[in-house]
């Protein structure tokens, strides 16, 4: 298949190229005759095309109007390449955030379990602390009585009310553990709790299950929060955040463990935004961005850091991310290597079978057209 060099100006900045360089590269091009290539410049960044790409363009012209006229596939090539490292950012403000979440999220459970358990140590050897009260409770008539321990503040109010439960069903001793910070219960029956903590005890070892911001129980069963977390050795590992309206019980932000170097999975707006990371190598394996069109058919850009084939007749080299943006009609992709876009696919998705209808590869004279 002929390899075409595409007759236009693709102009690569690095960071101390200015337009003067620009200017004086596009003077020194490589005239091929009939079809005009431009070598490339610094490649470390994709620019758009100058504004002397094409020959008597009106000045008014946008830079943008100037890619769309010579070709549409560079102005696509300039967003995906965009996508890509505003993609990578965003990766590392979502790790930074996750980290401090989970690591807070310990701490405030952890910190909490460890104030109650003082108090209760205390009391169980100690029982003169007017403002703490031990009660007993039976809940099932083949079950020991929980046993419930509650702090008051000066004014009388339960501040803290910690139950202990032995499952004496099970054939060996298993006592469940539950903190509420400043409990409610409405006259309709709703109970609040500012936080809530989860743990167990098993052969006098403690660790901790679950984490509650802001729960509610309503009168119909239903349950919200502002905050869940779950647990393993001790540890907040997955984390859940809701909005504030108990109305809406769509999950806000979703992530778990950090894995080393990025989070595991991150979702944010009911899954508009998403991270997927589950391999144990610690590198992030895909960012989503999902977005609804007004024909309702929706736009997906992803780019996948441990990319496989996806596209018909496309391989990848190792070290290759792709960027693709995709949905019903077409897939465009743009493979990224060593920080430098090298290769571009547009795909046909309306038939039975995805049809390359454009290709482009990067060469050290610029673009050029394999297919289109």
């Amino acid at each position: 298949m002929q390899v075409r060099a595409i007759n236009l100006y693709t102009v690569f900045k690095g960071a101390g190229n200015n337009k003067a360089e620009n200017t004086q590269q596009s003077r020194t091009s490589k005239n091929t005759g009939a079809e005009n290539t431009i070598k490339t410049g610094a490649m470390d960044a994709l620019s758009a095309l100058g504004a002397n790409a094409a020959v008597g363009v009106r000045k008014a012209q946008t830079v943008q109007e100037v890619q769309e006229q010579i070709d549409p596939a560079m102005g696509q090539i300039q967003e995906l390449f965009n996508f890509y490292k505003r993609a990578d950012k965003k990766i590392n403000a979502i790790t930074q955030y996750t980290q401090e979440q989970l690591k807070q999220t310990t701490e405030s459970a952890q910190n909490l379990f460890d104030e109650v358990m003082d108090v209760y140590e205390k009391i169980k050897k100690d029982n003169s602390d007017p403002l703490v009260k031990l009660t007993y409770k039976n809940k099932f008539w083949n079950l020991p009585p929980d046993e419930v321990m509650e702090e008051f503040d000066e004014n009388g109010k339960v501040k803290r009310r910690t139950t202990f439960s032995l499952d004496s069903i099970r054939p060996y001793k298993l006592i469940r553990i539950r903190i509420e910070e400043n409990p409610e219960e409405l006259p309709d029956g709703t109970i609040k709790a500012k936080k809530r903590v989860e743990a167990h005890e098993f052969q006098h070892e403690i660790m901790l299950d679950g984490y509650l911001e802001d729960y509610v129980r309503h009168p119909d069963g239903k349950t919200t929060y502002a905050k869940i977390a779950h647990f393993d050795d001790m540890e907040a590992v997955e984390c859940r955040e809701y909005p504030s309206d108990e109305d809406n019980f769509q999950c806000a932000k979703q992530y778990s463990r950090i894995i080393p170097g990025k989070p595991r999975d991150y979702v944010e707006n009911n899954g508009s935004v998403r991270i997927e990371g589950r391999n144990l190598s610690g590198v992030t394996k895909e960012y989503t961005e999902t977005k609804n069109t007004p024909d309702g058919t929706g736009t997906i850009k992803s780019v996948s850091y441990c990319p496989f084939p996806y596209i018909v007749n496309n391989s990848y080299s190792e070290g290759e991310i792709s960027v693709r943006e995709f949905n019903k009609k077409q897939i465009q992709e743009l493979v990224v290597k060593d920080g430098k876009p090298v290769r571009y696919i547009l795909v046909d998705e309306k038939g039975r079978w995805p049809k390359i209808i454009k290709q482009y590869q990067m060469t050290e004279d610029g673009w050029k057209k394999v297919i289109g």
